[in-house]
């Protein structure tokens, strides 16, 4: 009896002490299962929103170190953009000395000249500078990217096919793409993007061989982890890579955006 009454005593002292420590008002955590589709696939299909501060470089630039011309910057963050001597000649003479920022983003941040930005002409803003969806509507064979920006949309084909061959690839403004599952991280891949975008406000170009893969995975059941590499011979010295974060909202309603030629017909630059 004594040595039941022993073992009893043992297996509570040791329940205790391998329990979870639970901080006073701290709810216990609760992993949600990531929503997946009915054969298996992650489920990516709901609004989302940018995370905000959430940002990362293949090669961040240092804090307290001053953003230079070829830096590319986005909330608040800087990351040299290693670019080819003819990229860098292009970006120069698209950069407006004068429209420096004060703040955040970084003070002392060159934007480029407002009057060359294709964007001022209501050019479409291109597949990169578009950012991350509002939106995204996953279905059988295709998966769709929906955005505030002008009423865009990416059309990602989900069936096994590949690129045009090279010869009979249409450019278009926010390019071919093409998705694949590795794992439970959605690839794409998109080529064929016209060259008249910028890739953002500060005047940096890519040219019609820009190539850009994307990593889309769920980090857990409400926050997805993207991933962008951009490809140019022609204007990387190496792969440029972000990473953002996205948050579930299921709150949000896209509302009428007025778009590119209403906006200047009534406020030209």
């Amino acid at each position: 009896m004594r040595n039941c009454l022993n073992t009893l005593m043992l297996g509570v002292v040791a329940c205790i002490l391998l329990a979870p420590v639970q901080r006073a008002g701290q709810a216990p955590a609760v992993g949600k299962p990531i929503p997946r589709t009915a054969d298996g696939k992650p489920n990516l299909s709901g609004f989302w929103a940018n995370a905000g501060p959430n940002w990362g470089f293949n090669s961040p630039r240092p804090k307290d170190a001053p953003p230079g011309p070829f830096d590319y910057h986005h909330a608040g963050q800087l990351a040299p953009m290693e670019l080819t001597p003819w990229a860098k000649e292009r970006l120069l003479y698209n950069l407006d000395p004068l429209a420096r920022e004060v703040g955040d983003p970084p003070e002392g941040r060159i934007r480029g000249r407002t009057e060359l930005d294709p964007r001022m002409r209501c050019v479409p803003a291109g597949a990169f500078r578009l950012g991350l969806p509002q939106m995204i509507v996953q279905v059988s064979g295709k998966i769709f990217f929906f955005f505030d920006t002008d009423h865009e949309r990416r059309q990602i084909f989900m069936d096994g096919r590949g690129h045009p061959k090279p010869e009979d690839l249409e450019f278009t403004w926010n390019g071919h793409s093409v998705g694949r599952w590795d794992g439970d991280t959605l690839v794409v891949d998109t080529v064929g993007m016209r060259d008249e975008p910028w890739l953002d406000s500060g005047g940096r170009i890519h040219t019609t061989d820009l190539g850009m893969v994307e990593r889309i995975r769920f980090i857990d059941s409400d926050t997805l982890e993207w991933e962008t590499t951009l490809t140019d011979p022609k204007v990387f010295v190496k792969p440029f890579v972000e990473r953002r974060t996205l948050k579930s909202r299921s709150n949000y309603d896209f509302t009428e955006n007025i778009v590119c030629e209403e906006h200047y017909r009534k406020e030209p630059f």
